[in-house]
C-alpha cells in the first residue's frame, strides 16, 4: 500500500514536467527563470520619508540608487512622473537621510501643492541588452511620502 501510494505521488509531480516536453512554450518558461534577481535598495534622500512643512517648491527629489523615473503621487489629483534628472543640490537640503548606496542623483519636479501629501515610487532600470528578452521590468519600490507646508 506504501508502495502503490509512492507511485501515485511520484507520477503526479512528474505529470507536469512531461507535459512541457516538445512545446514551444518551453524556451520561454526556462528563459524566464534566467531573468536576473533584483534587490530594489533605492532610497529617498530628500525629503526625508514621513517629512512634514517641506516647500512646496522643492524643486528636486534626492534619491540613492539606480532609479529610472520618480512617480509622486498626492492624495487626491493627478499623479507627477519626473523622468528628468538635475544635478543634485549641494549641499543637499535638511533635513536628509544617509545615503546606504550609491549613486545618488536628484529628478526635477514642478511646483507641488502646498498641504498636500505625496507618496514616491521609484522605477530602477531595465536589467540591461545582456538580460533575456521576456524578462519584465522590475517592480515599482516604495520610497515613502512626505507633506508640503
Amino acid at each position: 500500500m506504501r508502495f502503490v501510494r509512492a507511485a501515485i505521488v511520484g507520477v503526479l509531480a512528474l505529470g507536469p514536467l512531461a507535459a512541457c516536453g516538445g512545446s514551444s512554450t518551453q524556451d520561454t518558461t526556462l528563459l524566464s527563470f534566467g531573468c536576473p534577481l533584483v534587490i530594489p535598495d533605492e532610497q529617498m534622500l530628500y525629503p526625508v520619508p514621513g517629512s512634514t512643512a517641506i516647500p512646496d517648491g522643492v524643486n528636486s527629489i534626492v534619491i540613492a540608487g539606480p532609479v529610472a523615473f520618480l512617480t509622486l503621487q498626492p492624495t487626491t489629483g493627478t499623479a507627477i512622473v519626473t523622468t528628468t534628472p538635475t544635478a543634485v543640490p549641494n549641499p543637499i537640503p535638511s533635513p536628509h537621510s544617509t545615503p546606504r548606496t550609491s549613486p545618488t542623483g536628484a529628478f526635477a519636479v514642478p511646483a507641488l501643492a502646498a498641504g498636500t501629501t505625496y507618496t514616491v515610487t521609484a522605477q530602477a532600470p531595465s536589467a540591461g541588452p545582456q538580460s533575456p528578452g521576456n524578462c519584465p521590468p522590475p517592480p515599482p519600490q516604495l520610497l515613502g511620502s512626505f507633506t508640503t507646508q
